[in-house]
């Protein structure tokens, strides 16, 4: 499952980059094959990351595509980046899935339902004609619409702008009570919020690929869980003030 998402023979394309004289750039293979395709287009986009682009599941619409945008660019990086993953494994610069496949291969297994609190539910993987996805349910609230971004929720119901804080702050206890670190508080449309009058409200997270992987040179934060911690109760506030000067 974690070699799914790299593609076959990549030191090819280093070697292509620093002799391309010698070496002809192909296109990235996957790993596998099975007999059927799933086909994604334009018109299925419904977000587009720094690294991945999502797409509606084109037989459910309850469920999307992760697809890494270096398979559908052709992995189109500069030497130097390529070199730092190949020394350097722990990085997560490069194959999203394969870091969001990992913590729900590990952290949802051991943490069981008590996990899917505050994350979509992953399916599997797929392969489409884009490279191979991640496929994960679409977070719905109660009523069967879509969760709307926490930011999104505040401007559409101002009274509710103190609730979506406390789910907020729930969250961070949350991940804090069962040592999980997320580092990518920045973009509040990673956090959505799913309503239900039977369950209760929850904040959904629906990037989990920074989860206790560190994403620099020398993995400090992950030898130090207390940096780890400070990192992220830092850029948490940057979120939580963000939402509270929407309540103005």
């Amino acid at each position: 499952w974690m070699n799914a998402f790299l593609p076959k023979d990549s030191y090819k394309y280093f070697f292509a980059d620093l002799l391309p004289f010698l070496f002809k750039r192909k296109p990235l293979q996957p790993r596998f094959f099975p007999k059927e395709i799933i086909r994604l287009s334009s018109d299925l986009l419904i977000h587009s990351g720094s690294k991945r682009d999502t797409f509606v599941h084109p037989r459910d619409p309850r469920l999307c595509i992760k697809i890494d945008r270096l398979w559908k660019e052709g992995y189109r990086v500069s030497p130097r980046k390529r070199l730092e993953r190949i020394l350097m494994p722990w990085l997560i610069d490069f194959w999203s899935n394969r870091e969001e496949a990992r913590v729900y291969r590990s952290t949802a297994l051991r943490m069981g339902e008590a996990f899917y609190e505050h994350a979509p539910r992953c399916f599997g993987i797929a392969m489409t004609n884009l490279g191979p996805g991640l496929v994960v349910e679409r977070v719905c609230n109660e009523d069967g619409s879509f969760s709307k971004p926490i930011d999104v929720f505040v401007k559409e119901n101002p009274d509710k702008a103190r609730h979506a804080l406390e789910l907020l702050r729930e969250l961070y206890d949350f991940l804090v009570s069962h040592k999980l670190v997320i580092y990518d508080w920045a973009n509040p449309a990673n956090f959505l919020v799913r309503q239900s009058k039977s369950k209760g409200d929850k904040i959904i997270v629906v990037d989990w690929k920074t989860e206790g992987t560190a994403d620099k040179d020398i993995p400090l934060r992950d030898i130090f869980p207390a940096l780890a911690l400070k990192k992220m109760t830092y850029e948490y506030s940057c979120l939580y003030e963000k939402i509270s000067r929407l309540c103005d």
